[in-house]
């Protein structure tokens, strides 16, 4: 992550993903016409699911399981970004068991000379299960272990001038042999990005163990019927190209040059020491969904071979867990199985579940709630005018506050 300072307004700009998504966003706004609208969505929904799989780049983002977190910031983009207007992005992300708990919209998001372009909101619950890749077995071997973590929840962007709502969803998260020291991620899955104003649809199917593949199209709804109007394919490690359907138009619809340093070849993670991650809050809740991994269906050698992934996975992570187990002379449980606020339901579930994992986790999936991810991005632009207020009440020789993540 790099910073610079605007001296003549005293204002910070901080270039990290969080900034890069946001221009994204932004430029998708501007773009004069629906294909191409959905184009750069798809750019944007490309670009965070690459950066799911990307390390971090300091010691703070090493993901740790916590009870909740709520992070608040923005992001300064410039006056270049949108007809000579300064713009910036107000954004925030949370990682919590509460069902209810959501982005808050604080008064300032509205103040006067504030105009909201763009919006993005995404909300996950990652759902892990323990699972053998069919290959292997059709070969007469056991098969390879795997976890997919699926990705069940949604994200909306929103564009109020052009009054249109896109709805996307993600690709599965795939962990190739999840107790090795290197173990390999991959993508799987089919991610739809919808339009019903404009009647478009991108379709991405990522497809695993392919080198990082992902094919897809561009449909249109509306006329007579559903009509391919574009092809996509490439490597989201790489470049992702487009092609019209006549052929007399290509371009890259996606490229990880954009987004520095590279992806590491093949993306690669170790559960037991997870190192930094670029969105950090989301593998926290990635990690404790691996935490109550299910088991896919198999009997004989084949479930004994995923029933040890499962049962060996809480003490691999450990270090992401920050607990040690209390010591138990009596032999009976370490967590407490009653108390003030449990509610019912949650104190059988934390007795049964012996396993080196926090009593706060045991006591929350016990009351049936996830740690759920949830971003979201407001883009505005913002007058010369209320830049002026703002830099008049604050202290002499100050700037603008910002936050890095």
């Amino acid at each position: 992550m790099s910073s610079r300072i605007s001296e003549a307004r005293k204002i910070v700009y901080v270039n990290d993903h969080h900034a890069l998504l946001s221009k994204l966003l932004l430029k998708a706004e501007k773009s004069p016409d629906s294909l191409e609208r959905m184009l750069a969505v798809t750019r944007l929904v490309l670009t965070f699911i690459s950066q799911i799989v990307k390390p971090g780049k300091r010691s703070q983002d090493i993901p740790t399981v916590v009870l909740g977190e709520h992070y608040l910031s923005h992001r300064e983009m410039g006056e270049e970004l949108h007809r000579g207007d300064h713009t910036r992005s107000y954004l925030q992300e949370l990682c919590a068991y509460d069902p209810v708990e959501a982005p808050i919209r604080p008064r300032t998001y509205y103040d006067e000379g504030h105009s909201e372009v763009a919006t993005c909101t995404v909300r996950v619950i990652p759902r892990a299960c323990a699972k053998l890749r069919r290959e292997g077995i059709l070969l007469g071997g056991t098969g390879q272990s795997y976890i997919e973590i699926a990705m069940e929840g949604q994200g909306k962007i929103r564009y109020p001038r052009h009054d249109e709502e896109y709805e996307f969803e993600l690709p599965s998260v795939i962990l190739n042999d999840p107790l090795a020291g290197k173990c390999t991620i991959d993508l799987d899955g089919v991610v739809e990005i919808d339009c019903q104003a404009t009647g478009l649809r991108t379709e991405l199917k990522f497809k695993p163990w392919r080198g990082e593949y992902v094919k897809g199209e561009v449909k249109s709804l509306l006329g007579s019927g559903m009509q391919t109007v574009a092809h996509i394919e490439g490597h989201w490690d790489a470049d992702v190209s487009v092609h019209s359907v006549t052929g007399d138009a290509t371009g890259v619809v996606f490229s990880t040059s954009e987004d520095p340093p590279k992806l590491q070849i093949p993306p690669m993670i170790n559960l037991a020491d997870p190192g930094p991650q670029t969105i950090r809050r989301l593998w926290v809740s990635i990690l404790e969904s691996i935490l109550y991994c299910e088991q896919q269906n198999m009997t004989g050698s084949s479930a004994k071979k995923l029933n040890e992934v499962v049962t060996s996975i809480s003490s691999l992570l450990r270090k992401s867990l920050m607990y040690e187990v209390p010591e138990n002379p009596q032999g009976r449980s370490a967590v407490p199985v009653s108390g003030k606020g449990d509610e019912p339901g949650s104190q059988l579930a934390t007795a049964l579940d012996n396993r080196p994992i926090p009593p706060v986790c045991k006591i929350q999936r016990g009351m049936g709630r996830f740690l759920t991810y949830q971003l979201f991005y407001s883009v505005q632009t913002i007058s010369f005018q209320a830049l002026e207020r703002e830099k008049s009440i604050l202290p002499t020789n100050s700037r603008v506050p910002q936050q890095s993540s």
